[in-house]
C-alpha cells in the first residue's frame, strides 16, 4: 500500500470505475427522455418532424388508441419506427404494439383483405369499431412529374394522422358531387385526398334524387356542359338557402349558363365573358398568358399556402365579377385576383391571338378567379367556393404547382364542412443527393484517408513520446 506505484494505479482504477458509473446512468437518464430532446431532425425536408397539425389532433386524444405495426424482427424501418415513436410521445392514449406476421401471419386479414407488406400500420380505436389499414406503399408512394421524373414520397404522417383522426371521430362527412349536365368527371386523385380526410365523396342525380339529401354537407359541381335546369337550379338554390355550401369550378366556355348563373347572382357574384390573359408576366406561368399565378387574398382557406409560400396554378380561368352592392348579410372574399393588367378576351378558348384587342374587358382591380361568399341569416348559414378554373384540379397541372392546387380545393369543402382538421397534411419528398467523384479525385481522397491521416496520427503520437522521455 505504500508503494507509489501501487498507489497510484489504485486512484486510477477507482477514478475509471467511478467515470464509468457515471457514464452509464447519464445515458441512462438520457434514454429516458422523450426522443424530442435528444434527437435532432437533420432531414432537409423535415423527414422525422411532427407538423402542427398533426400534434393539434393526437394530443386532443381523450380515447385510446392503438397501432399494430407489421413488421417481421429485423426489418423495421427506422423511418417508420422513428414516426411511431414521435406519436406514442404525444399522447399517453397511443398504443405501439409489434406484429411479427410471421410468428401471427393471419393478424393483419382481420383488418383488410390487401396484401401484406412489411412496416405496414392497423389503427384501431379503443373497441374495434373503426380501423384503417395503411399499406407499406402508402406510406412511400412514387410519382411522376411532368417530365416523368420519378418522386418518391414519404406519406408517413399525413396517412397516419388522417386515420387516427378517423377511428377516433364519430363523426360522418358526406360531399356529393353534381352528375347529368355533362360534368367532368372529379380526378381520382382529388377524390382520394377527401376520402383520407375522412370525407364520403358520392353522386347526386337531381332528376332521379329530387333533392339534395340532408345528409350533404357540401355541394361539388365540376364544369357542367350544359346548364341547369329549372328545376335543378330552384333545388340547389332552396338547398344553399337553408344553408348548405357549394364548391362551384367553371371553365371559361362559350357554353350559356343562365340558371347557374342565376344561383350565383343572389350571391352577388358573376361570370365575366371570356377568357383572362395576363398581361404581367410576373402573374403567369413562364410564356403562358393564360395560365395564371393569382396573388392570394387572406382567408382561412388561403392562409395556410400564404404562410408557406405557395403559388396556384390557374389555366384557362374565366373572370369574377363581385357585385358593389352585396346586401347586409352577405360577405365576399376574393380569394384568387389576377393583376390589373389582366383582360378578359371575348373570343375565349378560340381565340387566335393572346394580344389585347378591342372590345376585351379590363378591370382596374384585376379580375377575381376564386372567391369565397358567405351568408349569415337568423336561420341558416351559407357557404361557396366559385374557383373559376376547373383545370385547378387537374392531377397534372396540381403537381406543377407543387400540391398547392388541391390543397386550395380540400381547404375550401374543409371550410364549408366545419372541418377544421382537413388542412391536408403533405407528404414529404424523398430526395437522395449522390457524391459523384472522377478517377482522380477518388485516388485523392484514397491517398488522404488511408496514408496521409493515419500518418499524421503517428507522428503526433512520436513527437508526444520523445517529449515525455525527455522529462
Amino acid at each position: 500500500m505504500k508503494n507509489k506505484k501501487f498507489r497510484l494505479g489504485t486512484y486510477t482504477a477507482v477514478t475509471t470505475v467511478i467515470v464509468i458509473v457515471i457514464a452509464v446512468v447519464l445515458n441512462m437518464l438520457v434514454n429516458a427522455l422523450p426522443t424530442k430532446f435528444t434527437q435532432f431532425d437533420m432531414s432537409s425536408d423535415d423527414l422525422y418532424t411532427i407538423g402542427e397539425q398533426t400534434k393539434k389532433i393526437v394530443e386532443g386524444l381523450d380515447e385510446e388508441v392503438t397501432i399494430y405495426w407489421i413488421v417481421q424482427d429485423g426489418y423495421e424501418d427506422k423511418a417508420v419506427e422513428k414516426l411511431l415513436i414521435n406519436y406514442e410521445e404525444l399522447n399517453k392514449n397511443i398504443k405501439i404494439e409489434k406484429i411479427d406476421p410471421v410468428v401471427n401471419p393471419n393478424f393483419a386479414y382481420q383488418y383488410t383483405s390487401d396484401d401484406i407488406y412489411n412496416n405496414s400500420l392497423v389503427v384501431a380505436n379503443a373497441d374495434q369499431s373503426r380501423t384503417r389499414y395503411i399499406g407499406y406503399y402508402e406510406i412511400y408512394t412514387i410519382t411522376y412529374d411532368q417530365n416523368y421524373t420519378e418522386q418518391s414520397s414519404f406519406g408517413g404522417e399525413a396517412e397516419l394522422t388522417s386515420a387516427i383522426n378517423y377511428v377516433s371521430s364519430d363523426r360522418f362527412t358526406f360531399v356529393y358531387y353534381l352528375t347529368g349536365h355533362g360534368e367532368t368527371a372529379l380526378p381520382t386523385e382529388f377524390v382520394e385526398t377527401l376520402k383520407k380526410e375522412n370525407i364520403t365523396v358520392m353522386e347526386l342525380n337531381l332528376l332521379s334524387e329530387g333533392k339534395v339529401p340532408e345528409e350533404c354537407e357540401a355541394l361539388i359541381i365540376h364544369s357542367p356542359e350544359t346548364d341547369l335546369s329549372s328545376r335543378d337550379s330552384e333545388m340547389i338554390a332552396q338547398y344553399l338557402e337553408e344553408g348548405g355550401s357549394m364548391l362551384l369550378l367553371t371553365d371559361c366556355s362559350d357554353n350559356n349558363m343562365p340558371n347557374l348563373n342565376g344561383v350565383m347572382s343572389e350571391y352577388g357574384v358573376s361570370a365575366v365573358d371570356g377568357m383572362l390573359i395576363e398581361g404581367d408576366g410576373n402573374y403567369c406561368l413562364g410564356g403562358y398568358a393564360n395560365y395564371l399565378l393569382p396573388q392570394m387574398g387572406a382567408h382561412e382557406i388561403t392562409d395556410p399556402l400564404i404562410s408557406k409560400g405557395y403559388h396556384i396554378i390557374a389555366p384557362m380561368a374565366q373572370g369574377i365579377d363581385v357585385s358593389d352592392t352585396l346586401d347586409e348579410n352577405t360577405t365576399v372574399t376574393k380569394l384568387l385576383n389576377t393583376s390589373n393588367l389582366a383582360y378578359s378576351k371575348l373570343s375565349g378558348v378560340n381565340t387566335d391571338s393572346i394580344e389585347k384587342e378591342e372590345g376585351d374587358i379590363e378591370s382596374e382591380d384585376g379580375f377575381a378567379i376564386g372567391v369565397a361568399v358567405e351568408r349569415t341569416t337568423d336561420s341558416a348559414e351559407t357557404r361557396i367556393v366559385w374557383l373559376s378554373s376547373y383545370h385547378l384540379i387537374n392531377a397534372q397541372i396540381d403537381s406543377m404547382s407543387a400540391g398547392a392546387n388541391g390543397d386550395l380545393a380540400v381547404n375550401s369543402i374543409g371550410w364549408m364542412c366545419d372541418l377544421e382538421e382537413s388542412i391536408s397534411i403533405r407528404a414529404k419528398d424523398i430526395e437522395y443527393e449522390y457524391l459523384n467523384l472522377t478517377a482522380a479525385e477518388t485516388g485523392r481522397w484514397t491517398l488522404i484517408m488511408v496514408a496521409i491521416i493515419p500518418l499524421l496520427f503517428v507522428i503526433a503520437g512520436v513527437t508526444v513520446w520523445l517529449r515525455r522521455r525527455k522529462l
